[in-house]
């Protein structure tokens, strides 16, 4: 009769156990959001396309061939929307006494200055990643002309034809939305990292290797650089650089060009898949911790070690880049002089039909280079998008 005890006591430990467990392995720090309905695309308004110019400096050639597929219809995919917010010292708030002790990070209304959404085909073995610029801009109901790296900023401030304020799950609910209204695709999971996570994780993998295809020479605003500042400088080649300088990278406007960036972004991404690959399957399952401390995600751990695990297996050459540029997108100069990209959503759908033909990530082909320090050139004054001058190379960048 009294084992009867000792059963109890352990199956009560049992339980206790696996929902402990449970808890530790669950990570979702966003939760539903009421639908905020369909977003209108404005009409396509009429425009020149913009001139590249020619600059000295030859482009090397990509250090491995990419193996094209036919793309398959994007209905089996895994797609995962990554995102890089630029926060400020009020718009971030990291929660670390929620009840009863859970840690669930916040985030408030910055800017998703970086947006790549990774296409995973698990049959076929191809991922696609589809850089997404900051200026491409949507009509929002109530709102009105909006750029995408603001959306998610908009959902969290609650839009005037919601019935509730947003808060963070509603901008995330706004943002996957939007992306699915973008580019007709599903976004399965969402990672968000801020400016210090993103150092944070590069420096706790020993730094990465980037392969820098033009010269860069750049300034930043950060109060840990003499004056306030922080030079980028990278000669082009293959380079190995810390967090700071990987986040400088992805960053730079160098020649003061939004796709380029998009491409950056894309190098800097493989080159952390590199870095997880040379580490190996072990070191990299080691990292979870300061993962989970860097990234906000509504995965699991488990979830995101499995996923971690599947885009490690995936041989590099069936890795594909794709950047929504001007043959997918109209500029033009909006009555109250912003300068956006009007999505054109025939030729984005044409683009990802052929996803898997693309290039390798952050390639430019392209002929030459800009000039090292183009990034520190004074911005050429803007015109209107309806003559040939309004090159990408011209639009106004925003603060750093």
């Amino acid at each position: 009769m009294r084992t009867w005890p000792k059963l109890l006591t352990l199956a009560v430990g049992l339980v206790i156990l696996v929902s402990v467990g449970g808890y530790l392995l669950s990570y979702r720090p966003f939760r539903s959001a009421p639908d905020l309905g369909r977003l209108p695309l404005l009409p396509r308004r009429s425009h020149v396309a913009p001139t590249i110019q020619a600059r000295p400096g030859a482009l090397p050639r990509p250090t491995f061939a990419t193996q094209q597929a036919l793309t398959p219809p994007l209905t089996q995919t895994v797609n995962l929307l990554l995102a890089g917010i630029d926060t400020r010292p009020d718009e971030f708030r990291s929660s670390r006494s929620a009840p009863q002790g859970r840690e669930e990070p916040e985030f408030g209304g910055g800017r998703t200055d970086a947006l790549l959404l990774v296409v995973l085909d698990r049959k076929s073995g191809h991922v696609g990643l589809v850089g997404i610029p900051r200026d491409l801009a949507l009509s929002l109901p109530g709102e009105g002309m909006v750029r995408i790296n603001t959306i998610y900023m908009h959902g969290v401030r609650g839009l005037q034809s919601a019935a509730r304020p947003g808060g963070p799950q509603g901008g995330l609910k706004l943002l996957r939305q939007t992306i699915r209204h973008l580019l007709g695709l599903t976004v399965d999971h969402t990672v968000f990292v801020d400016h210090a996570g993103f150092e944070r994780l590069v420096d706790a993998m020993g730094g990465v290797a980037l392969r820098v295809i033009c010269p860069i020479r750049d300034r930043f605003l950060d109060p840990r650089g003499p004056g306030g500042r922080l030079e980028l400088k990278l000669e082009a080649g293959v380079r190995w650089v810390d967090g700071r300088t990987a986040l400088m990278f992805a960053r730079s406007r160098h020649g003061r060009g939004i796709v380029d960036r998009a491409r950056r972004q894309q190098a800097v991404l493989v080159g952390i898949r590199d870095r997880l690959l040379q580490l190996g399957p072990r070191r990299a399952s080691e990292l979870l911790p300061t993962l989970k401390q860097a990234v906000y995600t509504d995965m699991r751990s488990v979830d995101l070690l499995r996923l971690l695990r599947q885009v490690l297996n995936i041989r590099r050459e069936r890795i594909h880049g794709l950047v929504l540029d001007w043959r997918h997108a109209d500029p033009t100069t909006l009555e109250d002089g912003r300068w956006v990209m009007i999505p054109r959503p025939e030729a984005i759908h044409q683009a990802l039909t052929r996803l898997f033909e693309a290039g390798p990530p952050g390639f430019r082909r392209a002929e030459t280079c800009k000039p090292m320090d183009a990034a520190l050139a004074r911005p050429a004054t803007s015109t209107p998008a309806s003559t040939p001058a309004a090159a990408p190379t011209s639009a106004p960048a925003a603060g750093r």
